[in-house]
């Protein structure tokens, strides 16, 4: 059988039945839609507020990237940081829309690996309690340890532009791995002259 899809309105395809949103779920899942398309002009993810990039981050590690639930919550962001409305979400193409949902999901993935190769750190030391307990928290870890743990400043740093944001934590995993390492260069001198 042939998946039959159509251009509509993103307001028509949230009213589909399951059975022919599946149709359009399948085709964003497996890349029908690999055109990226920057309509709503988000442009370089670096370059908006700390708190946007973290709400999408966390909207979209694990998240099935298709569905009703998914839109809804990406459309509700980006009304919140973009100059758009819901309505003017809702008349986009179904065809646009998809091609935008490509631009985010690469523009987040791109975030995602920088900050993972630059700011993930982890020091090899086995007698650490392992720190999944911690994911739990998603990104909240990073907005406490960037407010100094003073949670009536959390809103405050989800307002900074996230390169600042980014500066200051890879400022701060250079400053514990130097420090790391010069107390290690201490006790080998020690244990060599003790």
């Amino acid at each position: 059988m042939k998946m039959r899809i159509e251009n509509i309105p993103v307001k028509d395809y949230i009213y589909l039945s399951e059975v022919r949103r599946a149709d359009y779920d399948f085709a964003i899942k497996y890349g029908y839609f690999d055109e990226q398309k920057d309509i709503f002009r988000v442009g370089e993810l670096t370059k908006r507020n700390f708190g946007f990039v973290k709400d999408l981050q966390q909207l979209y590690e694990g998240a099935d990237k298709g569905g009703v639930e998914f839109f809804n919550e990406l459309n509700n962001i980006l009304v919140d940081e973009l100059d758009i409305t819901l309505e003017g979400i809702y008349n986009t193409s179904v065809f646009e829309y998809f091609n935008f949902l490509k631009f985010m999901s690469d523009s987040v993935a791109r975030v995602f690996k920088i900050e993972r190769s630059l700011i993930v750190y982890d020091d090899g030391d086995p007698l650490k309690p392992d720190s999944k307990r911690f994911e739990k928290y998603g990104y909240m870890i990073q907005i406490d340890s960037l407010a100094d743990g003073r949670v009536l400043d959390y809103d405050k740093v989800r307002e900074l532009p996230y390169e600042i944001a980014f500066g200051k934590m890879m400022y701060e995993k250079d400053k514990v791995e130097y420090n790391n390492e010069y107390r290690e260069n201490v006790k080998r001198k020690n244990k060599h002259h003790g």
